[in-house]
């Protein structure tokens, strides 16, 4: 028994600083040293200011400006619109370089924005009103989303060179450089930030440091000129190909419609969960982001479990059942606000650590699929801007949700009240909330019987075909060598 934990324990912790050494050598080794530095970097930085797009944002606007959920939740919604609309940014890299260049320009720019928006948190003067800081922050979500399309398109372009085996160590490289982020990043972050008082902190003196980071990796990225003719008609024509694509082809269409709908249904109750954790069993944000943490190792064990065991059910199995078993666990939320947990034993603490790595150990059995099924979608030829566009549906959808979870929360009276002196917010109808998030989940699940095809390969004469030719290109390659 001892000895099973401390594998696991192994596999968890330590494994991924093992294969992160590993795939940085040999991808260094296939493109060069500094872009491999640069791009697991971005990524890198990606996962450790995970935190500044999500509890983040609640700490700093329920503490600085005494918002409501409702307020909060909205507030939050307009943040991240930017991550709503990575296609257009995609399109405009796509067709309009600049000096000839697709990437390094536009890094320069997006390392802009995200300095300028944590510059003006930053700087109290400057988003002293809720306004202003949401207008911050919209501009370092943009930052941030704009640097997300660029690594992807520069890890697409570099995996298409470095063929079958050594595009997935590299696109390994950089997904274990994001979750190395977040394990780094959401422990430190909520540390700053304390029972809440230090979010301004978080952003003054952590996330702005981070944004010049991103401005040097810029400077030191090389490209090359392109040769491809661009501009409005290349622009035209990539939009004609992509409404083409996800409009009149229903195998295409219908999946598509699950992505955006499978978020837009599910009512979105985290400030909500967050604040009456603080409030009600007296879970500060710092203890809430150590639970976060540990969702984070749940989410990698996830990721393993689906390409150990679930690699080949269909997607509309495993989505399914992932999406019930979601539904099961936000049950979790009811029991802890109606204090059944206590009824039964068992401490808030423990629960809510086993609540967590539960639910983002399904997410991401669910998240796996999810991605291998959005990449199967993307038609040739415009792969990287109709993946973003996925994205951009999938972020959507979530954030549809925000916008009529707020006036839910509204609804629900989920607002400060003076009790002995003191500002308390009355959480008396959030268990209200939790049952329609559970039932949101459930229409989800249902909704892949409509929406999503009964298997693992949605065109599958177009890997065999993929297949075929990586074939006869290794055994080109074993003949020369002869």
């Amino acid at each position: 028994m001892g000895r099973t934990i401390k594998s696991i324990a192994h596999a968890q912790l330590v494994q991924p600083f093992i294969d992160l050494h590993r795939f940085f050598v040999e991808s260094g080794k296939q493109v060069g040293l500094i872009f491999v530095i640069i791009t697991a970097g971005i990524y890198f930085l990606q996962g450790f200011r995970d935190y500044a797009l999500g509890d983040g944002i609640i700490w700093m606007f329920s503490e600085e400006f005494k918002l409501t959920t409702a307020e909060i939740t909205n507030a939050e919604s307009n943040i991240m619109i930017p991550w709503n609309i990575k296609m257009v940014y995609g399109l405009i890299f796509d067709s309009f370089p600049i000096f000839h260049r697709h990437d390094q320009p536009y890094l320069f720019l997006a390392a802009a924005l995200q300095f300028i928006g944590f510059l003006g948190i930053a700087i109290k003067p400057m988003s002293s009103t809720a306004g202003a800081a949401v207008a911050f922050f919209f501009m370092f979500s943009m930052g941030i989303a704009c640097t997300d399309v660029i690594a992807d398109a520069m890890i697409v372009k570099k995996a298409k060179q470095l063929g079958k085996a050594g595009g997935a160590n590299f696109q390994t490289l950089c997904w274990i450089s994001l979750q190395v982020g977040i394990l780094i990043g959401t422990p430190t972050s909520s540390t700053i930030v304390g029972d809440g008082p230090g979010a301004r902190d978080l952003y003054s003196y952590v996330y702005t440091v981070t944004a010049g980071l991103v401005f040097i990796g810029a400077f030191f990225l090389t490209e090359k000129p392109s040769k491809v003719k661009t501009g409005p008609k290349f622009l035209f024509n990539q939009v004609r190909l992509l409404l083409k694509a996800a409009l009149f082809d229903m195998r295409i269409f219908l999946p598509i419609l699950w992505i955006l709908l499978n978020g837009a249904v599910v009512a979105n109750m985290d400030s909500p969960m967050a604040l009456w954790k603080k409030q009600e069993i007296k879970v500060n944000p710092a203890m809430q982001g150590y639970i976060s943490t540990a969702g984070t190792l749940a989410s990698i064990l996830g990721m393993t479990l689906y390409a150990r065991y679930f690699k080949e059910t269909s997607f509309r199995k495993i989505l399914f059942w992932t999406q019930l078993l979601l539904g099961v666990f936000s049950f979790l939320d009811i029991m802890l606000v109606k204090r059944w947990n206590i009824a039964i034993g068992l401490p808030d603490l423990p629960f809510l650590f086993g609540g967590r790595i539960l639910n983002y150990g399904i997410t991401y059995v669910q998240q796996v699929p999810f991605l291998v099924m959005a990449a199967q979608l993307c038609p040739d030829g415009i792969e990287a801007t109709f993946f973003a566009t996925l994205m951009s549906c999938s972020n959507g959808g979530v954030n549809i949700a925000r916008k009529w979870s707020a006036p839910l929360q509204a609804a629900l009276g989920m607002v400060p009240r003076e009790v002995d002196g003191k500002d308390v917010i009355d959480f008396k109808n959030l268990e209200i909330g939790l049952w329609i998030t559970l039932g949101g989940y459930i229409l989800g699940g249902f909704l892949v019987f409509i929406l999503i095809p009964n298997t693992a390969h949605i065109f599958p004469e177009k890997e065999a075909a993929a297949e075929a030719e990586f074939a006869a290109a290794e055994k080109e390659k074993g003949d020369t060598k002869v």
